[in-house]
Order: C-alpha cells, then structure tokens, then sequence
C-alpha cells in the first residue's frame, strides 16, 4: 500500500468476498491515515457477492445490501465510500430482483451519504448494458448509474468495448435506423455520462507465460490461442504479459486499468511497465521495442495470426450468462429459492 501511495496511485478497489475481506478492507484506513487525506483517495467497494459457500455466496436482497455498505465504511475507517459496486449482476436470480430490491438498497445508501456514487462490475457486457437501460426505465431522471468495471474486454485477444453491439438510445432522429446501426458498449456509457473502467489486462492469466489457472471460464481454442500467442512472444524475446499491459494501458478512452496484484513484486512489476507510458502524448508503436512492435503486429494479424481462428469463429470470449447458469444449477434449490430468500425483508433495518 504505501508503495502505491507513493506512485501517487490513490485509488483502492475493494471487494467484500470471503479470504480477500479482512486484507483489502482493513489495511486502507491504517495505512493511509497518516499519509494522504480521504479526499485524495478513491475507494471503490462491492455489495452482491460475498461467501466462498456457494449457497451463500450470492446475495442481492435489501437488507444485505445495506448491512454491508454499512459494514465496509466501519471496518475501512474510510468515512464514505466513493463508488458502491453492484458485484457480478450475472449472478443475479433476476434483473428484476436488482431493480426492485438491490437498486433500490444502494439509492438508500447513497441518500445516507454512505457512498459518492453508484458503479457495476461483471463479465458479460449485455447484462450492464440492459441494467442499465431498465434503470434508467425504472428510476427516470434519477443518474443511478455513474461508473462501468468490465474485466478482459480490453486486451490482446478482446476488445469488445469498443465493438458496435448494441442499440442506440432511442430518439426522434434515429427511430427508423434503430435495427441498421450499433454503437459499442464504450460509447454507451460515453453518452450516458458514465465512466468506464477495465480489469484483467492479462485476462485473468491468459496473456502471461505460465497460462491461466485451471478454474478459467475460457473455451480450450481461446486457451491454446493464448499459450500460441505466448510462445510467439518468447520466439522475439518479448514477454506476453508485458505486451499486454502496454497495450491495455495505452487505450486512450480507458481512463483506468485495474490490475490484480498480489505481492509487492507484482505491484514493482506493474509500476515499472507503466512507466513506460508516462508520455501520454507518444504513440504505443514509439514506446514499444523493435522485437514488441513485431510481436503486436503478428498478434494483432487477422488472418494468419494465433487469435485469428477464435475472432472468426467468436470464441475469443466465454459466456458469463452461461457460467451464472450453471452455478446456480449446482445450487440446491437454485435460482428459485435464492430468490425467494432475497426478497425477505424483516424490517430490522
């Protein structure tokens, strides 16, 4: 942390999951007290997803929602939180369920002044992108939603942010071409005055040396696209990881990458590539190496490069819906009774 601090890094994703709580949530307030006042941080925090048990696991209801908002200012001694995230909406029974209970939860502690603003987080883009249109139905000119997360939609083998996708809000002038035109989901949120940000630059492991971990959502051709893309890199000396944060660093319309690390070697590691990009005026082709240029170039080859097969046949991505599916397929009761028992309020609150 103050490593961090001292590269003027001010901002701290925390998450309330099980086994990472006590290390992400404590150490904020102690170690930065001293250091930086809490209007120079920003401290993002997460309600939905909670318990390693998978019955528990999951949580959208109002009551949990709140109580942990709650929980997460006291142990953080952090006075508010910045950004409230709705975790992992996928994993949701319903949106409905989001709409009329979660949302809700989170409007609630944004009114106590418990949190700045509201943000989500998740995988599968066409889940943000229709919670966000049914909020902006369901709650009118309230602003709910000011901050996107998406994680491994901007790197190497997937830049879905940036591909037209989905509808443009409807208007007068553009009702007759709704079905002809599509805009890409980093424009969504452009227009909508909400800040994207993104996770994963290696991909949760896809884009680095030793591979991915063997719990990775990834399909096996997108996998042996990526260990073919490694070995590429290691051919011209380059190492993939590297590569990939330059080239997710450098997109010019992310404002923030958020890369998972977890020793201090990690964290010189990163803070050694990024300085490679303090010009922000210089080109990410002035910044790479000869060898990195050429690595980049054969990656990024539509037609003889190793993503090539899995662009064509659009297996550079996995499915997020389907993966929440099949969890909660192996969930006694499924999404069914999670959902009845997230509707319960017993006004304790």
């Amino acid at each position: 942390m103050e490593d961090l601090l001292a590269e003027n890094d001010h901002m701290m994703d925390t998450t309330t999951t099980t086994n990472s709580n006590h290390a992400t949530t404590t150490t904020p307030a102690s170690k930065t007290r001293q250091r930086v006042s809490r209007s120079d941080l920003i401290i993002n925090t997460k309600v939905g997803r909670y318990d390693a048990d998978p019955s528990q696991q999951f949580d959208f209801s109002y009551q949990r929602t709140i109580a942990s908002t709650r929980e997460s200012v006291r142990r953080m001694k952090c006075q508010y939180v910045d950004v409230l995230q709705l975790h992992d909406p996928e994993f949701s029974p319903s949106i409905s369920l989001l709409l009329e209970e979660t949302i809700p939860a989170m409007l609630h502690c944004q009114a106590l002044g418990w949190v700045r603003a509201l943000g989500l987080t998740g995988y599968p883009l066409d889940v943000q992108h229709e919670l966000m249109v049914e909020s902006q139905k369901r709650f009118g000119t309230t602003i709910v939603w000011n901050q996107s997360l998406t994680y491994s939609h901007c790197n190497l083998h997937d830049v879905s942010l940036f591909q037209p996708q989905f509808p443009p809000p409807k208007n007068d002038n553009n009702d007759n071409d709704q079905e002809e035109k599509r805009i890409s989901f980093a424009d969504f949120c452009k227009g909508n005055g909400i800040v994207l940000l993104a996770a994963a630059p290696l991909s949760m492991g896809l884009l680095t040396p030793s591979g991915p971990p063997d719990w990775h959502p990834a399909l096996p051709e997108l996998k042996e696209a990526c260990r073919t893309a490694a070995e590429l890199c290691a051919n011209l000396d380059v190492d993939i990881a590297t590569l990939a944060l330059l080239y997710a660093f450098s997109q010019e319309t992310i404002p923030c990458t958020i890369l998972g690390m977890s020793n201090i070697q990690q964290v010189d590691q990163a803070m050694t590539v990024a300085s490679r990009l303090k010009d922000d005026t210089a080109h990410l082709s002035d910044i790479l190496t000869s060898n990195e240029n050429r690595a980049l170039e054969q990656l990024r080859d539509s037609q003889l490069g190793p993503f090539a097969r899995v662009w064509a046949d659009e297996t550079y991505y996995w499915d997020g819906v389907k993966e929440a599916d099949t969890f909660w397929n192996l969930v006694p009761g499924g999404k069914i009774e999670a959902e009845r028992r997230m509707r319960k309020r017993d006004g304790s609150l």
